[in-house]
């Protein structure tokens, strides 16, 4: 790890998503025509906060969305699989699970390797929309953290 690169943190935890569920298309933008289901990663409203912690070695916090999307023409198959998305400490399926690393066992979640620890805070309840391509999806966003000291 080496400066701030945001793009490469953002990248980090869309991979990280994109491995651990086998099937979920994550992105790491929001991409024109995404498929589904689908994880994109995107900047929160509160970014970046550059001194988070004061000093030399002090740290940088970024704040992600992560907007989860699934779509199906049966309404209840659509709200099980966002549950297990949303789901913790579940066999398989479970985004939280994947993005803290407790399915790989590893104790500080680093996105691939992308910053010191990242955390899921929390999830928003599950809404139907229409987005722009006229499809119905049920999305939830997942506010998500990571901390890296400056200059790691």
């Amino acid at each position: 790890m080496s400066g701030l690169d945001l793009e490469t943190i953002a990248k980090g935890l869309a991979g990280v998503i994109a491995d651990g569920l086998p099937g979920m298309n994550a992105y790491w933008y929001p991409p024109m025509a995404p498929q589904y289901p689908n994880v994109m990663v995107i900047p929160a409203p509160d970014f970046v906060t550059y001194r988070e912690t004061f000093g030399v070695a002090g740290q940088v916090r970024m704040a992600f969305v992560l907007r989860v999307q699934v779509t199906s023409i049966d309404p209840e198959s659509a709200t099980s699989a966002m549950y297990t998305l949303l789901s913790a400490g579940i066999d398989e399926g479970s985004i939280f699970d994947v993005a803290e690393a407790i399915a790989t066992g590893e104790r500080s979640p680093t996105w691939g390797g992308t910053v010191e620890t990242g955390a899921l805070l929390s999830a928003s309840s599950p809404a139907w929309l229409t987005n722009d391509n006229g499809v119905d999806v049920l999305e939830a966003r997942i506010t998500a953290v990571a901390y890296r000291k400056k200059g790691a």
